[in-house]
């Protein structure tokens, strides 16, 4: 509901999802975090009276974050997996993994969902039928990043993710009037093919990360770092 960079409601949701996971990670137990947010996914679906994924309207986007606190915390099981020693074990369950999830990915893009069988037997099977393809997704997303981690360019851009966020809506914009301006008269990112839409995100993420990221980035340390101080010194006055 932004009237300029709208994309910014990621931030506000992350941030509420924060606080909801601190709160569900004091029961301990992996299994029980996991039983809580799938109940918070279903108080979103169902208990709501609309679908928060569709038309968010709580303040600071909470009820969004109910929807996708399942992946959040689907990451944080994933997380402390991966903490866990190479053996060989684990590269045989990786490898098992990315089979299966390219394997379904392939069937559900194809045609029919190879799991609506699974689906049809009970109503909240059903509901996993809305998330199984993103996690499947997750999954083969892993696996690419592990595999492109030693390309320090592409690094250095995945480690600057949250401030593209930030950027990305005004970066965006630029380089499209840019691009109108110089290339052609009627560029538009909504009219182009898939292959060229891949390629002009790639030159925006390159472009906003060496220019926009740069600026802003010292900037927002200063800031904190301004906020910072004022809080220590209010605080010590309250003291």
């Amino acid at each position: 509901s932004l009237p300029i960079g709208g994309g910014l409601w990621f931030l506000t949701c992350l941030f509420s999802m924060e606080i909801i996971f601190s709160l569900i990670r004091k029961l301990k137990n992996n299994f029980l975090i996991l039983c809580a947010a799938g109940l918070l996914y279903l108080f979103a679906e169902f208990g709501m009276g609309y679908r928060p994924i569709d038309s968010p309207r709580l303040f600071w986007n909470i009820d969004s974050a109910c929807y996708y606190m399942i992946f959040f915390v689907f990451g944080f099981l994933f997380f402390q997996y991966e903490q866990l020693p190479t053996s060989i074990l684990k590269r045989i369950l990786n490898t098992i993994a990315v089979i299966l999830s390219a394997t379904y990915i392939a069937y559900f893009i194809s045609g029919p969902d190879p799991l609506v069988v699974i689906y049809r037997m009970n109503r909240l099977f059903q509901e996993f039928e809305k998330i199984a393809p993103q996690l499947a997704t997750i999954i083969l997303l892993i696996a690419l990043s592990k595999f492109l981690q030693d390309f320090e360019l592409l690094r250095k851009v995945g480690g600057d993710s949250l401030s593209l966020c930030g950027n990305e809506a005004i970066g965006k914009d630029m380089l499209i009037e840019f691009c109108t301006l110089f290339f052609s008269a009627s560029f538009n990112i909504y009219t182009i093919i898939p292959v060229q839409l891949f390629l002009f995100t790639l030159f925006c993420l390159f472009v906003i990360d060496y220019t926009l990221v740069r600026i802003s980035k010292p900037l927002i340390a200063k800031v904190q770092n301004y906020v910072q101080a004022k809080c220590q010194v209010l605080f010590k006055v309250n003291m």
